[in-house]
Formats: structure tokens, C-alpha cells, sequence
């Protein structure tokens, strides 16, 4: 099982944009939108669904899966560093296990 795998199988998208953005300002179908953490706006362009992942309506740079979502949020430098910061933080996962 790869890191992406593992992650996956103990958090959704859902959960991890909860975890670092509050509460959503609005709910539409299986979707929850924020107000883009990387821009200032008014009004919901930043959607997360637990099958499609994160898309940015307004800036495509900032859409993908969980991991490349806190990689962006947390300015860091790796997909791999991004997938630590996860396990670390959010499952109960030894990061020595994952290959």
C-alpha cells in the first residue's frame, strides 16, 4: 500500500478541509464549499467532495487530492512532506509502515 492509500483509507477529503479550514460556508449536493484559503473572496469558489477532491473554481493550480491540497495549504515542499504532516496529525499511522 502506497502513502496516498493509506491516507486515504483512514480520512476523506471531507474531513481533512474541516480539519484545516473550520466549518464550510456552504453545502451543495455531496460537495462543501470555503472561500479559497489562497485568495481573498467573498463567495465559495473552493469545493471539496469526497470522491472528486479539491477543485478550485477559480484558480486550477489549487485543486487535487488531500494531499496536494495541505502541500499548497502548508507551503511545503514535497508531496512526501504533505503526506507526513497528514499521518502525523490526523491518522493513527506509523510512516516507517508505508512504503
Amino acid at each position: 500500500m502506497n502513502i496516498y492509500d493509506e491516507i486515504r483509507s483512514k480520512l476523506t477529503n471531507k474531513q481533512v478541509a474541516r480539519y484545516y479550514l473550520g466549518e464550510p460556508q456552504q453545502h451543495s449536493g455531496n460537495s462543501i464549499g470555503y472561500c479559497s484559503p489562497f485568495r481573498n473572496e467573498k463567495h465559495p469558489s473552493f469545493w471539496v467532495n469526497d470522491e472528486k477532491g479539491f477543485t478550485d473554481f477559480a484558480a486550477k493550480e489549487h485543486s487535487g487530492n488531500m494531499v496536494t491540497f495541505v502541500m499548497q495549504y502548508k507551503n511545503l515542499p514535497t508531496y512526501f512532506d504533505a503526506a507526513k504532516q497528514l499521518i502525523n496529525t490526523r491518522c493513527s499511522t506509523d510512516i516507517k509502515h508505508i512504503h
